[in-house]
């Protein structure tokens, strides 16, 4: 095995070079769930509130990377439900385990997408200041076709929502928010 991997010991290494000496971020807290470890480094240039969260089942293997923030529940929720796998950058081979290995073409991966930020947009539904449901038009990585998700967020039971949808009384919203995820977050690169 190389001693370093494009410059980087460890993924805790390539994180704390990429995101804290890049300036646009800060470590903010770690803490240890079940057998990963995750890291959390906040913004401190474009938008304050984003976040990035890192786990780990060991500083040479990335579960995964969240880029969160607080007007993005529907995204929040989608990178919540996933994870990296073996070959998630792999050319050749699909899938594997739990997990992305410190090699160069998994950092090469993560650094693309760390660098191009997130793409596609979030349209959040309101009534009387209460989230309903979200819209999210987006692509796993910048450069795969864009999907759509909607999210419920609505605490009634399926049931009734279900008599709501028989009876026409559907969900009144009186206020919809639209969030571009690049004002989210641009990538490392382009945060300061």
């Amino acid at each position: 095995m190389e001693d370093t991997v494009l410059g980087f010991e460890d993924w805790r290494d390539f994180f704390s070079k990429t995101l804290v000496d890049s300036g646009a971020f800060v470590f903010f807290n770690s803490q240890v769930r079940g057998d990963q470890d995750i890291e959390i480094y906040k913004s401190i240039t474009g938008d304050l509130h984003t976040t990035i969260e890192v786990s780990y089942f060991s500083s040479m293997t990335l579960l995964y990377v969240y880029i969160l923030h607080p007007d993005t529940p529907g995204n929040n929720q989608r990178q919540r439900a996933e994870y990296l796998y073996k070959y998630e950058f792999h050319p050749e081979k699909d899938y594997g385990g739990p997990g992305l290995d410190f090699e160069s073409i998994n950092v090469s991966g993560i650094d693309n997408l760390l660098k191009q930020g997130l793409h596609g947009t979030e349209k959040t539904f309101y009534n009387k200041g209460k989230l309903i449901h979200s819209e999210l038009i987006t692509s796993y990585y910048p450069d795969s076709p864009r999907f759509t998700r909607k999210y419920i967020f609505d605490k009634r039971s399926f049931w009734l929502r279900l008599i709501s949808f028989i009876t026409g009384s559907k969900n009144k919203y009186d206020e919809v928010k639209v969030v571009n995820l690049r004002d989210v977050f641009k990538g490392v690169s382009q945060q300061i």
